[in-house]
């Protein structure tokens, strides 16, 4: 299995019981939070990240990590294998702390995630984007990320809202 690295950054993956590490950087984006959730970061914000899978699906196949600079966790990844179908991928959060964004940090990690999911055999990454963060769509389609379809969201909170379905090919099908 090739790693997910990023040059001067570590990336470790990690699971439910480091929750408790991960909460500060989900506190730090609150913005993001407000957007997803329409309230501030709630107290089990990162554990919940870290527990939860798509209805009918195995923990298994979750993959989430955290992107350390100087010991100081900066962003978060969450994806699913195999999700919604073989050899198919769910980017389900990339989340970065608000001092590192706009400096291609983000770039950076996505180039190093399409080469580790390329090495898992996978050929499309999908995601959501919430349609109120605009400058999140325009990162995803620069990306290369396409728009599927839109629909309507309803968070943990019970919040609701509507995201921007979007899917790249990472390999040859």
């Amino acid at each position: 299995m090739t790693s997910l690295a990023v040059v001067g950054y570590t990336i470790e993956r990690v699971g439910p019981a480091d929750a408790a590490r991960v909460q500060p950087l989900f506190e730090r984006c609150s913005d993001y939070m407000l957007l997803e959730e329409g309230e501030p970061t709630r107290p089990e914000a990162a554990e919940h990240s870290l527990t939860v899978v798509p209805a009918g699906r195995d923990f298994a196949d979750k993959f989430s990590f955290i992107i350390s600079s100087d010991s100081a966790i900066i962003g978060a990844i969450d994806i699913f294998r195999d999700y919604p179908k073989p050899n198919e991928w769910w980017l389900g959060l990339l989340l970065l702390d608000p001092a590192t964004r706009g400096r291609g940090l983000g770039s950076r990690v996505m180039d190093a995630l399409r080469e580790w999911l390329v090495a898992q055999d996978a050929h499309t990454l999908w995601l959501a984007v919430l349609e109120t963060n605009p400058r999140a769509e325009r990162f995803w389609r620069a990306q290369g990320f396409a728009e599927t379809e839109r629909q309507p969201f309803t968070a943990a909170t019970g919040f609701e809202t509507r995201v921007v379905l979007m899917k790249a090919a990472l390999a040859a099908a």
